[in-house]
């Protein structure tokens, strides 16, 4: 159910916009599970824009090959006399490489939550939660720039090495020019 296809009134607007770290979003997916069930998958290359109804649990999940898969969650749970009511709320999310060695479990679980927030009147993010994972996406970060730096270093040193077989083998063309020009 696209933005168009039922009123705003409805559910909750969101419009999520997917990053790729160091890459392009062609290829990505955004799939919307409600209440465990996929209902609804797309690419992130246009902007997009989806209706959550009220009163479920979802999973947005953004994924690539080659990059580490992440998980919103979202309650649309709100009070009964704001149901006619139109929210909407937009996020990023930024998916990263996927490096061997650097343990990725972690993101098995929602790296963040959307909920309706009273003292809002409005959805938010749960601050308590994302305290309580900072410091494991941290170190995965930190992993990740690692990684990241490591393989750097080697197109790095690949592409220098190539260079100076390129160059050493001019050399050797030039000297043998040189040569046959003596005889």
């Amino acid at each position: 159910i696209g933005f168009s296809a039922i009123g705003q009134g409805d559910g909750l607007l969101i419009y999520p916009k997917l990053n790729i770290d160091d890459g392009s979003v062609k290829g990505a997916k955004i799939t919307i599970v409600k209440n465990g069930k996929a209902i609804e998958s797309f690419t992130n290359e246009k902007k997009p824009e989806y209706i959550l109804e009220y009163g479920a649990n979802y999973i947005i999940k953004f994924e690539k090959p080659g990059y580490v898969t992440k998980k919103i969650a979202i309650n649309t749970k709100i009070p009964t006399e704001l149901a006619s009511e139109g929210f909407s709320y937009g996020f990023n999310v930024t998916l990263f490489k996927q490096y061997e060695g650097i343990n990725t479990t972690f993101f098995n679980q929602p790296v963040g939550k959307i909920f309706f927030d009273p003292d809002l009147d409005d959805f938010g993010y749960d601050t308590d939660y994302t305290e309580s994972i900072q410091s494991a996406l941290q170190d995965a970060m930190d992993q990740v720039e690692q990684a990241k730096e490591k393989e750097e270093q080697q197109l790095a040193e690949e592409a220098r090495a190539k260079e100076e077989a390129a160059a050493a083998e001019a050399n050797a063309a030039a000297e043998a020019e040189k040569k046959a020009a003596e005889e």
